[in-house]
């Protein structure tokens, strides 16, 4: 009797052990699933660190004025309007530049002993 029942538990232990084989493995899915999604984000997000290298470059090297491409009457008037005292916002509306490109000539033009 207990050589029957110790026989069928042992027939069904390999009976699930052999299908076992022949079952498809959902975890094994996931896991595709999860490393697929890491691979599309890492490719997003170098994309847009790309792209945003790309505009920075562009910013970076169209926000400073060139000194030759600013007409030299212009760096003139910003140069006299500073040194009367105005401050760089009233010669920025004076002139209707940016602030920005204002500090950029002061600057540049003081790093080249226009201004002591």
């Amino acid at each position: 009797m207990i050589e029957t029942v110790l026989l069928s538990v042992g027939a069904v232990a390999l009976l699930l052990f052999i299908v076992s084989f022949f079952t498809t493995n959902s975890f094994k899915k996931l896991e595709d699933e999860i490393e697929q999604t890491q691979l599309q984000s890492m490719q997003e997000m170098y994309t847009l660190k790309k792209k945003v290298r790309i505009l920075e470059e562009e910013l970076l090297h169209t926000s400073a004025p060139e000194p030759s491409s600013v007409a030299p009457s212009l760096i003139d008037r910003v140069t006299q309007l500073q040194k009367e005292g105005h401050s760089v916002r009233e010669i920025s509306e004076l002139t209707q530049v940016n602030e920005h490109d204002i500090y950029a000539l002061l600057h540049q033009n003081s790093s080249k002993g226009v201004f002591s």
